[in-house]
């Protein structure tokens, strides 16, 4: 059940630090509740219901089992693509990929019980992730196998994790519309790179800037009026 509160004046999001003077009772950044404004009482006149804070947590707990199961099929799949081209890359790189995909979500539960922004921390673990792999792949050598497969991978379950997230989180859906972008510049720039032959390419570049776009596409036409919006308000255009 929700609680009834009576709330009036100024509000301040504790994490963006932005204040609110309409009746919001979220951020419309983060979609954390908004602090009382300074010298709230009982005699406050506008009743407003807070969002049921429970519900905020079950959606939570579902999004990181989430995370695991698509973490533990991505690490199925690169174990067999690492099998089936044993001879032809470097042998155990997928044990490489899959220890980065194991600190994704470790320091992704970390953030979760910070209470971050779901979306920051998404694309917060893609930066990491991106870096350790990279990383890995030049000091074993630069064999490539982190722009052929573990890349392409991860920008896969991030959109996959954004879907799952835009269908959980009615409110403020639109919001991970910008993690959606940033999948498909990211992506569609992996593809070209490996195009123009800057950088090795393989099948699922392909696939992953296929499916980043086809995510991206299909969001914008059912999200309408609402997603212009988000893009014009994040981009302030």
């Amino acid at each position: 059940m929700s609680k009834q509160i009576e709330v009036s004046g100024v509000r301040t999001c504790a994490r963006c630090h932005v204040n609110i003077v309409d009746e919001s009772i979220e951020c419309p950044l983060c979609r954390g509740v908004l602090d009382l404004p300074e010298g709230a009482d009982a005699e406050m006149t506008r009743s407003v219901t807070y969002p049921a804070v429970s519900e905020k947590f079950k959606v939570m707990h579902f999004v990181i089992r989430l995370v695991f199961f698509v973490s533990v099929v991505a690490s199925v799949v690169m174990a067999l693509i690492n099998y089936l081209t044993f001879d032809k890359v470097p042998k155990y790189w997928s044990l490489i990929a899959i220890s980065a995909l194991a600190f994704g979500y470790v320091t992704m539960v970390l953030l979760f019980k910070k209470k971050r922004s779901l979306q920051r921390t998404l694309i917060l673990q893609a930066i990491l992730c991106i870096i350790f792999i990279c990383g890995l792949d030049a000091i074993l050598g630069w064999s490539e196998w982190s722009v052929r497969y573990a890349i392409p991978i991860m920008f896969m379950a991030m959109d996959g994790s954004a879907v799952v997230l835009m269908i959980v989180i009615i409110n403020g859906w639109q919001n991970y519309i910008i993690t959606e972008i940033i999948v498909f510049v990211g992506s569609v720039a992996l593809l070209i790179l490996g195009l123009t032959h800057v950088l090795p390419m393989s099948v699922l570049t392909c696939v992953a800037a296929g499916v980043s776009a086809l995510i991206l596409f299909g969001t914008i036409v059912f999200g309408e009026k609402m997603i212009s919006n988000e893009i014009m308000r994040r981009f302030r255009i």
